[in-house]
């Protein structure tokens, strides 16, 4: 089936092997010169402007700029204060090194007394 279409057509079939070819070398050539890329932020820092993307205010949640004592209140819907903590780790910032403050969070255990 390929054969008759490739000996009919045999300038249409070198331009398409030389542009799948090219393409190819291209990505090895871009793979080899671009250097290994990391998406996380280097350990004990914070990501590239990850602080400029703070304060953050969606329909479900907002977070408030970290203070100089390292304090970031969050205001979230019950269901969605994982999602805000997710979203500082994907900007960059490493909730572990944050004390963070839940607006309108009661602890529902009563205190030991």
């Amino acid at each position: 089936m390929f054969q008759d279409f490739i000996t009919r057509h045999k300038v249409l079939t070198a331009i398409i092997m030389l542009v799948i070819v090219g393409g190819l070398i291209g990505l090895i050539l871009d793979g080899i010169f671009s250097g290994p890329q990391s998406s996380t932020p280097t350990p004990g820092t914070d990501g590239p402007g990850a602080v400029h993307q703070l304060p953050y205010t969606s329909f479900l949640y907002s977070i408030d700029e970290p203070t100089k004592d390292n304090h970031i209140n969050v205001t979230a819907y019950p269901g969605y204060r994982n999602t805000a903590v997710m979203y500082l780790q994907k900007h960059g910032l490493d909730p572990t090194d944050y004390r963070i403050n839940f607006n309108n969070y009661e602890n529902p255990f009563t205190p030991y007394e």
